[in-house]
């Protein structure tokens, strides 16, 4: 079962490189993609979350906004 991103890790290696990161594994509810975008990760794969209809791609694309 998915439990959610590891947000300290992606942060910290956000933090270590000029490298745009993808967030991919474990991204399962809209607060996950919220948190994304708020730590500004340019990306995210939601592909399981979306395939088991935990999340709606109108609602994440709403979030994401134009990035």
């Amino acid at each position: 079962m998915m439990q959610g991103p590891n947000f300290d890790g992606l942060a910290e290696m956000a933090a270590a490189t000029d490298i745009p990161l993808v967030a991919s594994g474990g991204v399962t509810t809209l607060d996950d993609v919220r948190q994304l975008v708020a730590m500004k990760m340019p990306a995210c794969i939601v592909g399981r979350s979306l395939y088991d209809g935990a999340m709606q791609l109108e609602d994440v694309l709403a979030i994401a906004g134009d990035r």
